[in-house]
């Protein structure tokens, strides 16, 4: 068994071997040499979670408890394989009986975007935090109310704008939340209601023109109950005199919204 083990590549698949060598009952020395400053660490979320602000998520579990010599901020750049060594640069050679090439590779750069302003390669924690602090010295900004559109699950995700008074008072909300970091998705059931000729026209979900209606209920009192439908699923209804029945479709439209979310 060898006495000295070596991991040229601080990443994922650097820790991996680690992890299985201790597993398997090695106890001898293990040298991780990496060229990152930061000891092994998850690279999804530094294009998602992480570039929005979320610094959870990024660290893997176990790595300073694996009896490990951490040997960061200089990659490995070359082998002697006479003398056993794995040269770091200026930096004092690592001896070793064994070792593991983990150095990954480098990020495919396009021609012709050198000296280019706003085109950054993301490929390490640096990287990220490089841009999200470009990103983070641009002042946010969202729309909300007549102006803006969002996509709607209820119509496979096709932008709509809806011009309600409670439809401004939501996305109003959502996008001071938005300002903050904070919001999530806007997934709302839109309503809105109006006296016409003494009844009380009341909405909800998507109605118009544009879907296809189909009147349930009309009766001789005025009363009147309408439904919307898109691609063969409900999307919205309109009633004067029939609340429970509207009651009953915001219900099943807001179940519809969330299920495709």
């Amino acid at each position: 068994m060898p006495g000295r083990i070596a991991i040229a590549g601080g990443g994922l698949a650097g820790l991996s071997a680690v992890r299985e060598l201790r597993r398997l009952g090695y106890d001898g020395r293990i040298s991780v040499v990496g060229a990152e400053p930061h000891r092994p660490y998850r690279r999804p979320p530094l294009s998602k979670e992480y570039l929005l602000g979320d610094d959870t998520g990024l660290a893997l579990p176990g790595a300073g408890e694996l009896g490990v010599t951490w040997l960061l901020g200089q990659a490995a750049t070359g082998l002697d394989l006479t003398a056993r060594r794995l040269l770091r640069g200026a930096q004092e050679p690592v001896p070793f009986d064994a070792l593991v090439i983990a150095t990954g590779v480098r990020p495919r750069i396009l021609p012709g975007i050198d000296g280019l302003r706003g085109v950054v390669t993301l490929r390490t924690l640096d990287d990220t935090r490089t841009l999200r602090g470009a990103l983070a010295g641009r002042p946010r900004a969202a729309a909300a109310g007549d102006v803006a559109r969002w996509p709607s699950p209820m119509l496979g995700g096709r932008l709509i704008r809806v011009e309600h008074y409670g439809n401004a008072v939501a996305q109003g909300a959502h996008a001071a939340r938005a300002l903050l970091g904070i919001a999530g998705r806007y997934e709302p059931v839109p309503s809105f209601w109006c006296d016409l000729y003494g009844h009380r026209l009341r909405s909800v979900g998507l109605t118009g023109a544009g879907y296809e209606s189909r009147l349930l209920a009309h009766e001789l009192d005025g009363r009147v109950l309408a439904e919307y439908r898109h691609n063969g699923r409900a999307v919205g209804a309109v009633t004067a005199g029939f609340l429970h029945r509207l009651t009953t479709y915001r219900h099943l439209l807001t179940e519809s919204t969330k299920e495709h979310a």
